[in-house]
């Protein structure tokens, strides 16, 4: 998954370069593999850290369905993605501001 915060670009290239058809995953033979490029797509596309609400998402797992958009958008995630999952490949990439 990649595109928790909305403001790193790198991660969605690498999570491009390495996926299904990448050689990192040339020898796996059985198993799925969801690839989430935008988790946060509110932060997205206002390219920003933030969601409309003005909180992280980063910070608000595992999330709740009567919170915020960003407690709702978490436990979205957590209920259809992660709930099934074995394991779990969280990219991230630096800031310039930070």
């Amino acid at each position: 998954m990649a595109g928790i915060t909305g403001s790193g670009y790198s991660r969605l290239k690498s999570q491009n370069r390495h996926g299904p058809e990448g050689e990192f995953w040339s020898n796996m033979h059985r198993g799925t593999l969801i690839a989430v490029p935008v988790v946060n797509v509110y932060a997205f596309e206002q390219h920003s850290r933030y969601s409309p609400d003005r909180r992280g998402l980063n910070r608000f797992f595992p999330g709740s369905k009567n919170g915020s958009l960003t407690f709702q958008l978490a436990d979205t995630f957590m209920s259809e993605v992660v709930r099934d999952s074995q394991y779990g490949i969280d990219l991230h990439a630096g800031s310039n501001h930070r």
